[in-house]
């Protein structure tokens, strides 16, 4: 890998790092079991965490469903999410000035 490439992933992952130990600290008080944020970056990795929990959490839906495909099926549902999500931002960022208020 090149020297920037290894920087643009460096920092994506710090952001996710950041996200979810913010949201560790701001739920600290609210949560009486395990709690486990999920930081996803558009176009970037999810916190480590997360990754172990979610690829626990796919193991055992393989288990329980039978499909060897569940795994995968969790994580492009997040992916859609993040991507439905992306979409809604960029649609409400356009202001139409033609629009009564």
């Amino acid at each position: 890998m090149d020297k920037n490439n290894d920087n643009y992933n460096y920092n994506n992952n710090h952001a996710a790092k950041l996200a979810a130990s913010n949201n560790v600290v701001k739920y600290a008080g609210f949560i009486t079991g395990e709690f486990v944020p999920i930081a996803v970056e558009s176009h970037g990795p999810i916190n480590r965490d997360a990754l172990q929990f979610l690829s626990e959490f796919g193991k055992r839906l393989v288990e329980t469903t039978g499909d060897v495909r569940a795994s995968s099926f969790l994580f492009q549902r997040i992916s859609v999410v993040v991507q439905r999500f992306n979409s809604v931002l960029l649609h409400d960022g356009f202001v139409d000035d033609d629009r009564p208020e």
